[in-house]
């Protein structure tokens, strides 16, 4: 059974980033470079096309440090991924001592489509805790998000640039593609 979250605190590593260039989303739309009227709201559509992307693959696009606080120390699902780092998991054991769990001795990271969850190893329990935290740091590193996720991004950005007056609905068919492969459910 999955232990309950108590908290999640998600602190950007890098505040207000898109994982493309402005350079890049005016190559999309077929602006000269140089021409920078549009920037500031080429640079919003971005951000919030960053955002929609998120949300609807459930992949943290850009970089963010997460902590999560548990009540016990039990199966502990984590937000989403990709992980950056190994996650760092502290409890309290029975006297109220904080204790750390290693990576690879003391937990395991399981990912499936559904879920990305902290277990203890095969065969094994967890010590009996309460307070559990864990901290890590998930995203994509620059320059590696997958290239038709990127494009996706992107392509959504010319979609909001587009239909600037008309409300968004539902995904577009081609940007949903693109993206298809990396959505993952997110509890």
């Amino acid at each position: 059974m999955a232990a309950r979250l108590i908290s999640r605190v998600t602190t950007p590593v890098v505040a207000n980033t898109a994982p493309f260039t402005l350079d890049e989303i005016k190559a999309q739309l077929r602006v000269v470079a140089t021409e920078t009227d549009e920037d500031d709201a080429l640079t919003l559509y971005a951000l919030s096309a960053t955002d929609a992307m998120e949300q609807y693959t459930g992949q943290a696009l850009r970089q963010y440090t997460v902590t999560d606080h548990f009540e016990t120390l039990d199966e502990l699902l984590l937000w989403r991924g990709p992980f950056i780092s190994a996650p760092t998991v502290t409890y309290a054991d029975t006297n109220g001592d904080t204790k750390t769990l290693a990576f690879g001795v003391g937990y395991y990271v399981y990912t499936n489509d559904a879920v990305i969850s902290i277990r203890p190893p095969p065969g094994t329990t967890f010590p009996y805790g309460t307070d559990a935290q864990v901290t890590y740091t998930v995203g994509y590193m620059p320059g590696f998000i997958p290239a038709s996720l990127k494009m996706a991004c992107i392509a959504l950005v010319a979609y909001l640039d587009a239909n600037r007056s008309s409300t968004v609905g539902e995904m577009p068919k081609t940007i949903a593609y693109m993206a298809a492969p990396y959505v993952r459910r997110v509890l």
